[in-house]
């Protein structure tokens, strides 16, 4: 087997997991208390679901970038060829999530319903 695609040891997993839960739920206790509403969510049970629910989905991309970054290391070739496109792609992506974002905001705030995001 090609030693690109060992397997990891028990204490990487554990230890990759750890810090990408500690780094999810970190950036969700900065300034939380920035305003009072955010300091009033941050004291309900649903911020605690959702406070787990990022620090589980962290430690899982932290688990997994490892792993996923050598198996994508075959298509660097094609990668490099073809990085304009790709870049262009990503670009485009982002911009078309952030006006649908805004997009969601104004109608939400045309309609007064009192949602937070």
């Amino acid at each position: 087997m090609n030693s690109l695609f060992k397997t990891p040891s028990t204490l990487w997993i554990v230890l990759l997991g750890t810090l990408g839960f500690l780094a999810g739920t970190t950036l969700l206790k900065f300034r939380a208390d920035n305003n009072p509403c955010s300091a009033s969510f941050s004291e309900t049970p649903q911020f605690f679901v959702w406070y787990c629910l990022v620090g589980f989905e962290t430690a899982i991309w932290s688990i997994l970038s490892i792993p996923l970054w050598q198996r994508l290391q075959p298509f660097k070739p094609h990668l490099q060829k073809h990085w304009i496109e790709i870049f262009l792609t990503l670009l485009l992506a982002t911009l078309l999530s952030s006006l649908m974002f805004g997009g969601a905001r104004q109608f939400v705030d045309k309609l007064q319903v009192p949602v937070v995001f």
